[in-house]
């Protein structure tokens, strides 16, 4: 989540008043959420957020440090990451935790990708042109829910097959680094062995975060730009209550 403050420049002016004041300006900086997810219990909730001037593999790297040390790490249960790719985080994750902790890409994320892509052809109207892509949507979304790793290969390759001639960009982006959409199968296998179901609907997406993270950016967005980190941090942390409130949670501790 995108916000800005302010920051001091070095240089002083003088005010109406007469006063010397200390010139600032606006910097841009971006909110790293973290959503932590309890597949066997289907519970969720925000663990914590990072302030930082980017999304590359720095922060990222800073971020997934502050969240080991803080107890985050597959000796204490952690089995997959799951992102939408963006920025730095996959060599981030393979820094601080090494490549043996798989990174899911978001499936959602893949299918918005894939429907940028598609073209439609001349002389389709409105309604038409909508009802072509969410029919090509609704195929694609089902490779994602095939039982096995198995069969949403062979899903994709049927859909593939079927689009490539018409849609080729769409159908390159859905082929794009295909295997990393994949990964939650594996963790469900590992669950299976020790008894436990979880849910693929948990482990495909981040889309349980961006509905935390519309929350915080609508208590971002009631002021234009936060004089200092403790007020943004005060704002993110009231988007976070938002999004208790529309859960119906109430306690959650966080590490910031």
């Amino acid at each position: 989540v995108w916000a800005t403050w302010m920051v001091q420049t070095g240089r002083s002016k003088e005010d109406r008043q007469g006063r010397r004041r200390q010139g600032k300006k606006g910097q841009r900086v971006v909110v790293l959420v973290a959503l932590g997810i309890w597949p066997e219990r289907e519970e969720w909730d925000i663990l914590a957020w990072y302030i930082a001037p980017g999304e590359e593999e720095a922060q990222w790297s800073a971020f997934l440090t502050q969240l080991q040390e803080a107890g985050l790490n597959p000796e204490r249960g952690l089995r997959l990451l799951i992102a939408d790719g963006a920025g730095g985080i996959d060599a981030a994750r393979q820094m601080v935790y090494g490549p043996q902790l798989p990174l899911q890409r978001c499936v959602f994320h893949k299918i918005q990708n894939v429907l940028k892509d598609i073209r439609c052809a001349q002389g389709m109207g409105r309604q038409e042109k909508g009802e072509y892509k969410r029919k090509l949507a609704q195929e694609v979304a089902a490779i994602w829910e095939a039982e096995t790793e198995g069969e949403a290969v062979g899903l994709m390759a049927r859909v593939v097959e079927k689009y490539q001639g018409e849609q080729p960009e769409a159908m390159a982006t859905l082929q794009r680094d295909f295997g990393a959409t994949l990964q939650f199968y594996g963790v469900q296998r590992e669950a299976a062995l020790e008894g436990k179901v979880w849910p693929g609907r948990l482990l495909r997406t981040s889309s349980l975060l961006e509905r935390a993270n519309r929350e915080i950016r609508k208590a971002i967005r009631r002021g234009c730009a936060w004089p200092s980190k403790r007020g943004l941090n005060i704002r993110v942390w009231l988007g976070i209550l938002g999004y208790r409130r529309h859960k119906g949670d109430s306690e959650c501790t966080l590490v910031y």
